[in-house]
């Protein structure tokens, strides 16, 4: 039996606070002490090296986005491009410049989406996604809901756990993932070994809760807390500037520095790690096992993409109808890995995305409901080593009807009317042929002329039938049926 079957012989404790910012990497003290312990074990090897920040270290990155196969709480790719920015330049200080090891990988899955916060455990949840989807010497990220958590991330003397393997669980759902915030870089500090900034603050003993002094002979910051003497003894708190009155087990007032990633204040005041932080991620990164497997993937072209891309369907005044996939398309981009397709609402929900390798086109389909509305297509170049070089070319659009019956071919057959041909004022019978069976108890019934315009709109109930409210007038109708997210259409002829 695999490892991370058994996590439950382990005590990981997951503080889930309510506030937005929580991370789930919360070590118990005793799980502390090994992690101190490891790190005087990993220094002690002959094999130890040090290097300076100034050498830069390239991570690959492999993301895996997962859905319940709705598409309806996937994140959304555009937004993770932009964090890999941040991330970059929240660790050029450290010397680490994040890239695309390949696409990202979409997971439609159900399993890996938390429906108990109860019985649902992040741990075992990232060690199954870590044995099912893995990219063997990059760093594996992977985005899903439900988890209560904003994120979480083992320490690299944990690896044991998952058989070695590593990765960073991060929750889609939350402000947690998006623009501007440090979720991931907080992680990725746990990913290299980093404590919480406050680690250890409730506990009543020395061993573990660190003094606010830094006199040589009553200090204790290198063996409690987060183990660094240049970060400030800390407190688990929100507020950015600093307005608790907490104090130390000496009684001494915390003045802890909210600008560290490693601590719980706001998103808005985090931007830097500190010397001994980054110095101790790079003693991870060039000496942990499961870690200096990054320096096997080193890249040294960072030049971005020389030209942008135009979007050339629709056009800048087309409208697009709905039925039948409609094929959006943009011009090629000298040099390019892939292109992030996106159709999203005005408001940035999105409604579809997609990677698009070796072609210039993408399609999606648009229901009838969506007639009248208007969407928004976008289309970013990715480059893998410079994932954040391109800003995305973005087209408007309104959904219309079909100006040709030839556009709903694929949503015909599904029912037949009667009496048809019909002479106008009668009243219409509704059959579903083909073994269809409508999804809900009430369909929307539209009755449309050929060019769109809507003459009748009422609810087909069980009875299955129309009565039509005005005579119509000889030629060629369009009875629409919307069942949900289903359109289906037949011909209706009036003499």
């Amino acid at each position: 039996m695999r490892i991370f079957l058994s996590f439950l012989s382990f005590a990981l404790s997951f503080t889930l606070l309510q506030a937005s910012e929580h991370c789930g990497t919360h070590p118990t003290s005793n799980e502390t002490q090994a992690i101190f312990q490891y790190r005087q074990e990993l220094k002690s090897l002959s094999s130890f090296q040090r290097r300076s920040s100034n050498e830069i270290v390239t991570i690959p990155v492999k993301a895996f986005v997962i859905d319940n196969g709705t598409g309806v709480n996937k994140y959304d790719v555009q937004t993770f491009l932009t964090q890999i920015c941040e991330l970059n330049e929240l660790y050029a200080p450290v010397g680490m410049y994040f890239y695309l090891a390949s696409d990202v990988s979409f997971i439609n899955d159900s399993r890996y989406i938390f429906t108990d916060k109860v019985t649902d455990d992040p741990e075992k949840l990232l060690g199954e996604l870590l044995f099912h989807y893995y990219l063997p010497n990059a760093l594996n990220v992977y985005y899903t809901i439900g988890t209560g958590l904003c994120g979480m991330a083992p320490f690299p003397s944990w690896s044991n756990r998952y058989e070695g393997r590593t990765g960073v669980l991060m929750e889609a759902n939350k402000q947690c993932a998006g623009v501007g915030t440090k979720t991931l870089a907080h992680e990725l500090g746990h990913h290299f070994d980093l404590l919480h900034t406050f680690q250890g603050y409730e506990s009543n003993s020395p061993l573990y809760s660190e003094y606010v002094t830094r006199e040589p002979a009553l200090r204790n910051c290198e063996t409690a807390g987060d183990g660094f003497c240049d970060t400030p003894a800390d407190v688990l708190d929100y507020s950015c500037p600093y307005t608790g009155t907490a104090k130390d087990l000496k009684g001494a007032f915390y003045s802890p520095d909210v600008s560290l990633l490693m601590s719980y204040h706001k998103d808005v005041c985090q931007y830097k790690f500190s010397d001994e932080e980054i110095a101790h991620m790079r003693d991870i990164l060039y000496n942990d096992p499961y870690r200096k497997v990054y320096l096997n993937n080193q890249i040294t072209d960072f030049s971005p993409l020389a030209d942008t891309t135009s979007i050339e369907l629709p056009k800048a005044t087309e409208s697009v109808p709905y039925g039948s996939p409609f094929t959006f398309q943009w011009s090629t981009v000298p040099g390019v890995d892939a292109y992030l397709f996106k159709v999203s609402t005005l408001t940035d929900k999105l409604v579809y995305q997609e990677i698009v390798y070796n072609r210039t086109t993408a399609q999606y389909s648009f229901n009838a409901s969506d007639v009248g509305r208007t969407f928004q297509c976008s289309v970013i170049p990715i480059k893998f080593n410079r994932p954040c070089s391109q800003s995305p070319q973005v087209r408007r659009f309104k959904i219309s009807v079909p100006t040709s019956i030839s556009d709903l071919e694929n949503t015909f057959n599904q029912f037949t009317i009667y009496p048809n041909p019909n002479k106008g004022n009668q009243t219409l019978s509704i059959h579903f042929i083909n073994g269809l069976k409508p999804q809900s108890n009430s369909l929307s019934v539209k009755i449309l002329s050929l060019n769109g315009q809507e003459i009748q709109h009422s609810i087909l109930d069980n009875s299955f039938q129309i009565k039509l409210n005005q005579s119509l007038a000889a030629g060629v109708y369009l009875v629409q049926i919307i069942d949900g997210e289903n359109t289906f259409h037949s011909k209706l002829l009036v003499q």
